[in-house]
């Protein structure tokens, strides 16, 4: 019989403890150093002379509502914060290398040595032997809980992450041609959501979900109604966009949706429109995880009800911009 071992996935930042006999270190997947001192001394005092290196995630904790990533890197500098960290894997312990198929003694010697009470613990995970146990806790967990999503783990792995789908209605602001380097079919798009009237701002290009006869017909329908723009942006293909009419309403779905990076918040352009294109400063924005075209919405308007930022904001925080001082 299968097993799985399922656990709520936290929103924060993957960090790594290094403990050795120079002391504690918990730092970035780049090196860079979370100095948190009381996580620090605490982990100090749980390992004593032990020696390892583990992995983990560190977040912002707040009983009142979900992790965010966001919301770590807003209160890490914050002394008074409630920063914690939940390990759930080792790269080595006592002068031993751990595999990914080495759970089941990776699990034990996190589980006796760090306790759920602590803000450095073992995260629990739910034993399971079905897939249908599994959807049962997701609908548990990430649709009546809110939760982000769940981190699975096979007896001898792999490890899989399971996240709602978000589901978006945008307006087309661009395109590109030249999909398998056929330049007759329409190869992405660049979309936007409406943050006041006449004014987007772009969160994506959109490659995936049409099929062939879809580009071959959109580039000759997008052909007419392309503008003009004071600025260019230039696709991943290093082809600039050619800028069209906001008058289409597209669906997209994404596995995820996120606001920054290790290199800070995401920026990107905010343009308004009248007859024309013209680009404002970037400003911050969002990122869309493997965006996937679903269907025109015929039904839907180029307005702030219908493809307004509000839905953007009901899944995840836009920071406001900080003016300098």
């Amino acid at each position: 019989m299968d097993k799985y071992y399922v656990s709520t996935k936290i929103d924060g930042n993957i960090c790594f403890v290094n403990k050795d006999s120079t002391g504690i270190s918990i730092v970035s997947h780049n090196n860079n150093s979370f100095k948190r001192p009381e996580l620090e001394k605490e982990c100090s005092e749980i390992l004593k002379n032990k020696c390892g290196l583990f992995v983990g995630e560190i977040y912002f904790h707040d009983e009142s509502k979900r992790t965010r990533s966001y919301d770590l890197k807003r209160e890490i500098g914050n002394n008074k914060s409630d920063i914690r960290i939940a390990l759930f894997d080792i790269i080595s312990f006592e002068n031993k290398d751990y595999k990914e198929n080495d759970w089941s003694e990776k699990k034990k010697i996190l589980s006796d040595n760090f306790k759920s009470t602590g803000k450095v613990y073992f995260l629990s995970e739910t034993e399971l032997s079905s897939r249908k146990e599994i959807e049962e806790i997701f609908n548990k967990t990430i649709v009546e809980s809110n939760e982000e999503g769940l981190v699975v783990r096979g007896e001898n792995g792999p490890v899989f992450k399971i996240k709602e789908y978000h589901s978006f209605d945008m307006a087309i602001l661009g395109y590109v041609n030249g999909y398998t380097n056929n330049f007759s079919l329409m190869k992405e798009v660049l979309v936007g959501v409406m943050t006041e009237e006449n004014k987007f701002l772009i969160t994506g290009v959109v490659a995936n979900g049409f099929d062939i006869e879809q580009r071959e017909k959109l580039s000759k329908d997008f052909e007419k109604i392309k503008v003009d723009s004071d600025s260019i942006i230039v696709s991943g293909a290093k082809i600039p966009f050619t800028m069209v009419k906001p008058i289409h309403v597209v669906e997209i779905e994404s596995t995820d949706i996120i606001n920054s990076t290790s290199d800070g918040f995401i920026k990107k352009y905010s343009i308004n429109f009248k007859d024309k294109y013209s680009f404002e400063q970037k400003t911050n924005s969002v990122s869309l995880t493997t965006p996937v075209y679903t269907r025109f919405r015929d039904d839907k308007k180029v307005n702030l009800n219908d493809i307004g930022i509000n839905q953007i904001t009901r899944v995840i925080e836009i920071p406001e911009e900080e003016n300098d001082t």
